[in-house]
Parts: C-alpha cells; structure tokens; sequence
C-alpha cells in the first residue's frame, strides 16, 4: 500500500510561526524586521501568516537578522509545502472515492492490475489513476470520448466505465505486444491483396493455434490486433479504432469473445476490419445490441459478409442448398467448397433467416478460453 498518507497530522506548522517565535526572543518587533529585511511591515505579516512563501532571497535575510541558517529556512519552507500539498491531494483523493466505486474492479484483479487481497478506498483511487495515467479520474470518461465526439452513454446503451476500462485493457495490451516503431504504414491495398489470407484462418477452431497467426498477419499490415475479454455491463463485441502514437495513427481491432462462438469471431474480426478498410480515422465500439442502424455500420457488415462468403457464391449456395432443405450434409459440403467453416454458413443463414436459429447449431463451435479457468 502507498505511503503517502500514512502521517498526516490535524494541524500544519507555518514557517511563520517560527520567525514570531525568533522575533520575541530578540524583542524584536514586526516592523523592525521589515525594515531591516528591506520589504514592507504587509509582506512581513504575509510571511508569518503563510500568504508568502519564504524565497531563496527572504531566507538568506532571516539568516543574517535571526540567526538561524538560509538551510533551516528553506527546509521549513518546502516541509509546509509538501505537507500542504499531501493535505490537499487526499482530500482530492477522498473526493474521487465515488467515482472509483463505479470502475470494474474484480475484473482489474483479475488482470492483475489490482491486488488480489483487500484494497483501501484511497489505494484503489491512486491505483485508478495510475492505470489510466490521468490527474483525477473524472478525466478518464471525458479522455475517452475524445474519440467519439459525443457522450458514451449518449450513444451507446451500456456501463460506461466498463466500456473505458476495457479500452484501456486493449491500449495495455497493445503496448506490451507491440513495437509501434515495426510496425508499417497501414495500406488498403496491401489489406485487399491480404483478404485471403485471413480469411483462410477460419478454418482452423483452436484459439491457440489461429490466434498468433492472425496477429502476425495483421502486424505485417500495420494493424494492432488484440483480444481482451468482455467486461459485465459493456455488451460490446468488438471495436475499430486508429491509435495516436506521436505523430502517427495506427489502426487497431479489439475483439471481446462475446458469446464465444467461432462464427461470431470472425464475422466481429472481419466488422472492424471493414471499418479500418472504408473509415479511416474514426472508432467505433460494436454492441450486440439487435440491428445496425448507421450507414457506416451497414457498410462494415457488408465487408464481413462478402469477404467471408462473396454475393454470389452466396446466392447459388442458398439456391442449391434450399433445394435439399439444407441438410447438414449439404452444408457440411458447401462450407468445404467455400473453403469456410461450417459453423460460419450456418450463422449466415440463420441470419438472413433461411433457417431458424434452433437449426444446425451443433455445427457451430465454441471456445473455452485460458484466462476463464
């Protein structure tokens, strides 16, 4: 636990205390000491009164008219200041013990951003501050929707603090697996010639075999990619956004596992990555909250879809395979031909409600990921 509070008395000494003290040992009276100090009788009671602080100049007089050393008088000086300041800034932490309250904190312990044990109110808020590198931490909301240009909770209905924690999970993770200065200027075009690539990760259903992959993937294009898992309250599946990095902006994903299904990740992964591709600049947090409304959304489903499935392999699978009433055979053998996971067409067609959700669902796979045991 930090130190900083472990003594903290009622009542702070003036310096000015000490010269009042000095002055009655040597009868001597306040406008006496401010003529021989050469300042004003005003400045003398604002000494003693602590309204002035006690300068490297004022000091050097003391010493020469009280006796005591330029030392002494500089010490006692900065001993006051820092017992004000620490005076000052407890109650500031006091101030933002409500606000620490509403942060996840079983979630950082879990991360180990926190300590495992009991935590006090002050060193959770100290512990906060440090997390988000912020002053108060009334700033953290505000620092976040600098990027969206309105209210989180305006446009997004969820847990806000959840939303910017798990934001700054991402940005920590991020620091800790990459080297921004390796890392290339994102190019759309690279991104297109790349599509395949990525996609044929698909394939595989094992987390610890596609996920190093699919990083290093997006590493050679310029992408931060990272997975950190959905914290309760935040409803959130993914999001894109461009991370300042002195005077660069690199593009970064950030995938929740939401629901867990390997359908869901990808089609999420390929979202955000749509959104890097058409709306640069610009950040986006996606909810499974029902239908997509913006167009700029719309845009991004519509990158997923086609590149997992192109229009038209879709619309002659959906032909051949209503004409078997999409028989789990049948499908199993179009996924192959599409070169795409079962569980993938399964999802789509669910979806767009060619069959009913209830249909198939022992073709989708789901994970269990580490960090859950």
């Amino acid at each position: 636990m930090s130190k900083l509070f472990d003594f903290s008395p009622d009542y702070i000494v003036k310096p000015g205390e000490t010269i009042v003290e000095m002055l009655e040992e040597l009868s001597m009276t306040q406008k006496e000491l401010a003529a021989r100090m050469d300042i004003t009788e005003k400045t003398v009671v604002d000494l003693i009164k602590g309204a002035s602080p006690i300068t490297q100049k004022y000091a050097k007089s003391l010493e020469a008219i009280l006796g005591l050393p330029y030392t002494f008088w500089i010490n006692l000086q900065r001993d006051y200041d820092d017992a004000i300041f620490l005076r000052n800034r407890k109650q500031e932490l006091i101030d933002q013990v409500d606000i620490a309250k509403s942060f996840p904190k079983e979630t950082l312990k879990k991360m180990n951003l926190l300590p495992k044990g009991r935590i006090s109110e002050m060193e959770l808020v100290e512990k906060l501050l440090s997390i988000f590198k912020v002053q108060n931490l009334n700033q953290v909301i505000t620092l976040y929707e600098m990027e969206f240009d309105c209210k989180i909770a305006d446009r997004y209905p969820v847990d806000e603090y959840a939303i910017v924690t798990w934001m700054r999970l991402g940005e920590l993770e991020a620091i800790k697996d990459y080297d921004y200065q390796e890392l290339p200027s994102f190019d759309g075009s690279r991104l297109i010639l790349k599509l395949d690539s990525l996609k044929a990760l698909n394939l595989e259903t094992n987390p610890e075999l596609f996920l190093n992959e699919l990083k290093q993937l997006c590493k050679g294009l310029g992408i931060i990619f990272v997975v950190v898992p959905e914290i309760k309250g935040s409803r959130i599946s993914g999001m894109a956004r461009w991370l300042k990095v002195g005077k660069r902006k690199i593009p970064m994903i950030q995938l929740s596992l939401r629901g867990k299904k390997h359908d869901m990740f990808w089609f999420t992964f390929f979202h955000e990555l749509g959104h890097i591709y058409l709306h640069k600049n610009e950040t986006y947090l996606d909810l499974e909250s029902g239908e997509q409304t913006s167009l700029k959304e719309q845009e991004a489903d519509e990158f997923s879809r086609d590149t997992l499935i192109s229009k038209e392999d879709y619309e002659d699978c959906v032909q051949e395979l209503s004409e078997t009433n999409y028989s789990p055979d049948k499908v199993g053998k179009m996924a192959q031909k599409l070169e795409i996971h079962p569980g993938i067409l399964v999802g789509r067609l669910q979806k767009d409600e060619h069959i009913g959700w209830n249909r198939l669902n022992y073709l989708k796979t789901t994970y269990k990921w580490e960090f859950e045991n």
